[in-house]
């Protein structure tokens, strides 16, 4: 429409409105295309947080008797979830998921809580060897296990068939520093290896490798002793979740992979 001196108002021209269907659909493609990018961002970030990361570590070892200095590739597996079968009495355990909090008491959060005991033992020199936590004991005991640690072994005593659920995370290849004599270890691995793959790192530092089995009522002990012939040694694989008991002769470190 012109107006006065020529001045043209622009608006009545319908050709020249925004269509509301078209201005809908341009709201629901925006829309669209900001729910893919966060799908995309998310599938990113669970991949990321799922996917093993992989970093460098040094290490020294003695076993030889000089200090050699080693860089590996070290893989850490994160939200791994460890469920570890418990029989009524004693099972020999371990746990190879790492839990943001290293405490005994949030370790065992999820037995029932009347279990009995839970135990670890160190051997390398100190006086006190043995450490104990139990959620019972009276007042007067000294209860001086404090951490779960996942290079160790632990004794738990419980009075019905429980489970024990961990969440963390796994690390490979992880280093377990072993004393001459009789060491408690854990398996820090989720992954079964033949036992003599298993210890190759401390071959021929070793006279025996004992577990405990509470599911086999009539012969809970399996022993591994690497100086017997093939097939008479009945512990045949490192088993996630065990404890187990090793011998040595002299300082060692034990690389699990």
């Amino acid at each position: 429409m012109t107006i006065g001196l020529g001045t043209t108002v622009k608006g009545n021209n319908p050709a020249q409105a925004e269509n509301p269907e078209h201005k809908k659909q341009g709201i629901e493609r925006k829309a669209l295309i900001s729910l893919l990018v966060t799908l995309l961002l998310a599938g990113y970030l669970l991949l990321v947080l799922n996917s093993p990361v992989s970093k460098n570590i040094t290490t020294i070892s003695g076993i030889t008797g000089k200090s050699v200095s080693q860089t590996y590739a070290q893989e850490i597996f994160y939200n791994i979830t460890c469920n570890i079968d418990l029989n009524y009495s004693w099972n020999l355990i371990s746990s190879p998921c790492l839990e943001d909090n290293a405490s005994v008491t949030y370790a065992v959060r999820t037995l029932p809580p009347n279990f009995i005991s839970i135990h670890s033992f160190n051997g390398s020199g100190i006086d006190d060897t043995w450490k104990a936590y139990s959620p019972h004991a009276d007042s007067f005991a000294v209860q001086d296990l404090a951490y779960f640690a996942i290079q160790d072994g632990y004794w738990v005593n419980v009075n019905a068939t429980s489970n024990l659920t961990m969440h963390g995370n796994v690390t490979v290849p992880n280093f377990i520093s072993l004393h001459t004599g009789w060491n408690l270890i854990g398996w820090t691995s989720n992954e079964t290896k033949n036992i003599s793959v298993a210890l190759v790192s401390i071959q021929g530092t070793f006279t025996s490798v004992h577990a405990y089995f509470s599911n086999d009522s009539v012969d809970p002990w399996k022993v591994y002793n690497p100086n017997l012939a093939p097939g008479l040694s009945d512990l045949l694989y490192m088993i996630p979740f065990k404890g187990y008991w090793i011998n040595m002769t002299i300082d060692a470190t034990l690389k699990v992979i």
